[in-house]
Parts: C-alpha cells; structure tokens; sequence
C-alpha cells in the first residue's frame, strides 16, 4: 500500500465510525422507547409519583394546621423545620414529574388519568 492510502484509511475511518453512530442513534431510541419491562416501570413510576405528590401536599396542610395550633414555641419551631423538609420534598416530587413528562421515549407513557404536570404550589 502506498503512503497516501493508509493516511486514507487513517483519516476516514474514524469518520465512517461516527457517521454509522449517528446512523444508529434512531434505532437506539426506538429500542429503548419499546423495552417493555422499561415502559412498565415508567408507566409505575408516574403512578407512584402522582400518589406521592398528593401525600406530601396532604402533609404540607396538616403540618401547617399544627402549626398554626401549636402554642409549645420549641414544638412550633420544630413543626416548621418539618414543614420546610415536606415541602421541598413536594417540590422535588413536582419537577422530577414533570421533567419525566417532558421526555420523548418516557413522557407518553402516562396514563390518560394521572395529570399532564404537577403544581409545585400545592406545596406552598
């Protein structure tokens, strides 16, 4: 072989590599967009995830009526550490919801009765 062929070869093989990559990233998302023991556990995951957002807002609101019963100032301290833990738990719950809808391969796996998003002021 001669000089200039094999710096050929050097130079457009790493290019053909990455051209059959990009290629490939189509077929890649479709293959994990249908891995079916991955839909089901997305498809879990919204449910769980509904359920304990609405856990966490309950929780907001009971916490903040012991508060506002509350006449212990060391209790009333300690009850709104707990509610500033409850409610940073509810907004984490919110934006990782949403962020899951927001995926193409994820996002549609939602059922129909769960909520499009969910409202990080229910936990306020």
């Amino acid at each position: 072989m001669k000089t200039w062929q094999i710096v050929a070869i050097v130079v457009l093989l790493p290019t053909l590599a990455l051209g059959v990559n990009i290629l490939n990233k189509p077929a890649q998302l479709v293959s994990k967009a249908t891995n079916t023991t991955k839909m089901l556990q997305n498809y879990e995951w919204f449910y769980e995830a509904s359920n304990n957002f609405k856990a966490r807002a309950s929780q907001v609101t009971s916490t903040k009526n012991a508060i506002a019963s509350e006449e212990d100032k060391a209790e009333k301290s300690r009850l709104r550490i707990d509610l500033s833990a409850i409610q940073q738990s509810c907004r984490e719950l919110a934006a990782k919801y949403e962020a899951q809808s927001g995926k193409i391969h994820v996002g549609y796996l939602k059922s129909n009765s769960l909520p499009e998003s969910l409202n990080a002021k229910e936990c306020e």
